[in-house]
């Protein structure tokens, strides 16, 4: 594969990428919940949300309803596929994402794939680079990372676009030079090389902490609030939570954990109406920090009689 271009962040690469394979109308292929710079770079750009809601079974494992995304690509022009998939934390198998995109190939929706989150693998999963799966994919995809969530660098604005194709890339190119994002700062690209040199022991050391992080969330819904379903995290450091069992609204919700548990977590409803009932919680932290969190949200829930 090879290396395109090194924009300032993945998010404009959304943008760029509806720009140069759509057209005013068109129809885009998102999975929701989703992440929401998807929907926002196909609504501010004029294009429709093809909406593909993502299944949860009752221990809040999510899986892709292949009947639905078969009827929506027939009416696409692009697929946004997030891998791992932010917020539910899913890493995609190969079958998933094979089933996926021969589908798009079928269909000629062409694939974004932001893979941003391709480090942060908890032990038992593996992340697979959807340009990987064979030239047929390849060829049909352009893929968007960066290192900027497992080194924490998103400050420093550098990122990285792998176009396989030189047709797409070619056409790709054209787009990008009408928007002028590709100005990088320096320090960027030295902070980016040191830490793929240098970082392996501190990466591996990481994941032990998100995976003890999130088996501290999981343990602690289950001691004291067990109608909390926490989704099995597989990649990323985001855990997704289901609190529907306080039968409360999105709004209120969100009062209660900003004002009373002092709090701010991301709302289910960031990620579309699939996500209503949800909060995503940011586990790449000490754990004290995390343990200070959660005492606060249990204390809060106390005074009001829904702790156990």
């Amino acid at each position: 594969m090879r290396l395109f271009g090194i924009p300032h962040h993945v998010i404009p690469v959304f943008r760029n990428a509806v720009w140069t394979f759509t057209q005013p109308g068109d129809g885009i292929l998102i999975q929701t919940p989703d992440y929401h710079h998807f929907t926002g770079a196909t609504v501010n750009t004029g294009r429709k949300v093809l909406e593909n809601r993502l299944v949860a079974d009752e221990k809040g494992h999510y899986t892709v309803d292949f009947d639905d995304f078969r009827e929506k690509a027939k009416q696409a022009k692009l697929f946004f596929l997030c891998s791992p998939q932010n917020p539910t934390g899913r890493v995609w198998t190969e079958e998933e994402l094979r089933r996926m995109g021969e589908i798009c190939n079928g269909y000629g929706v062409m694939v974004v794939a932001d893979e941003i989150h391709h480090d942060l693998i908890q032990p038992g999963y593996k992340h697979i680079v959807y340009a990987s799966l064979g030239k047929e994919f390849a060829d049909n995809c352009v893929i968007c990372t960066s290192l900027s969530k497992t080194f924490n660098l998103a400050g420093l604005c550098y990122a990285s676009i792998i176009i396989p194709n030189d047709e797409v890339r070619a056409k790709f190119q054209k787009q990008m030079g009408l928007q002028a994002f590709m100005h990088i700062e320096r320090f960027g690209p030295v902070a980016h090389e040191a830490a793929y040199r240098h970082g392996a022991e501190w990466l591996e050391e990481l994941i032990q902490v998100i995976k003890g992080n999130y088996e501290y969330v999981r343990d602690f819904f289950a001691q004291h609030f067990p109608g909390v379903v926490v989704t099995e995290l597989e990649g990323t450091y985001l855990v997704w939570c289901d609190f529907r069992c306080f039968g409360m609204s999105d709004a209120d919700m969100k009062v209660f954990l900003t004002d009373e548990c002092m709090l701010y977590l991301d709302n289910g409803t960031d990620f579309g109406a699939a996500g209503s009932g949800y909060q995503r919680i940011n586990v790449a932290c000490p754990r004290k920090t995390l343990a200070d969190a959660l005492d606060r949200f249990y204390q809060a829930a106390r005074k009001r009689g829904m702790a156990r």
